[in-house]
């Protein structure tokens, strides 16, 4: 089965998609400090390749998939002392959410899935939130755990010394845009030191941003280990775990 992108689409192609069998996949990411070798749009990137790379996955199993466009911003709190980041307020998050949500029920469609490559807790619950609302509109939506769900089986494959510890604009995120986007990735990257700070322990005692949690350039694992063969095999296996997480959450809400 094809995969659509609804923004290259017409409303009478999309008016052409089963509504009890299109799924619709949301791409969302924030505009936010990653390093000083990284750019804001980290986050977002990797949101639009995570769900294509997933998209053709479930294609291949016989799923219609349309993804819309993505969401460039959520809550990011915790990178805001940096310039660029951008944050929004969970009642924001939860009525934008909500919205696209309703219109897609609106026109018919039963399923959407928010993949978002953004994993701070605040924003997750948000996410969450939204989608528990969303069931009023008859709309089912999945807010993805692939990302934290792949973990265990990409952690094997990095260098870095504390992979559990690789948290932002580490060696996961510098290999993913050494794959990707290698042009944007800053040589200063191979001289960073590494920062296994964790940041879960820090926030727990009371830190409320990365510099707080000890994080004075934005930072979090080792990125001088990045490298390009690795960021392709860490987001192909992220690609099936969610693509896994989706096929099961259809079989299963389809009962």
């Amino acid at each position: 089965m094809p995969v659509f992108e609804l923004e290259k689409m017409t409303f009478e192609e999309v008016d052409k998609l089963s509504r009890d069998d299109t799924l619709i996949m949301l791409p969302m990411g924030p505009l936010e400090a990653h390093g000083p070798h990284l750019p804001l749009g980290v986050d977002i990137r990797g949101g639009i390749v995570l769900t294509r790379l997933a998209a053709d996955l479930l294609s291949e199993r016989g799923y219609t998939v349309a993804i819309a466009p993505v969401i460039p911003y959520t809550i990011s709190n915790a990178a805001m002392p940096f310039a660029g980041t951008v944050t929004l307020s969970r009642a924001t998050i939860v009525a934008l959410v909500q919205d696209i949500a309703r219109s897609f029920a609106r026109h018919g469609f039963k399923r959407l899935v928010i993949n978002c490559h953004h994993l701070e807790r605040p924003n997750l619950a948000a996410l969450r939130e939204a989608a528990e609302g969303a069931r009023e509109f008859a709309i089912s939506v999945l807010v993805s755990n692939a990302i934290l769900d792949s973990l265990p089986e990409c952690a094997p494959l990095m260098k870095g010394e504390h992979p559990e510890l690789d948290f932002h604009a580490g060696e996961a995120e510098t290999s993913f845009f050494l794959w990707k986007f290698p042009e944007e990735v800053r040589a200063k990257y191979r001289d960073l030191p590494p920062n296994w700070s964790n940041l879960r322990e820090k926030f727990a005692a009371g830190a409320k941003d990365f510099k707080e949690a000890d994080g004075p350039d934005c930072y979090f694992g080792d990125p001088a280990k990045g490298d390009a063969q690795v960021g392709e095999k860490l987001y192909t296996i992220q690609a099936r775990v969610l693509a896994d997480e989706i096929d099961n959450w259809v079989k299963r809400t389809a009962q």
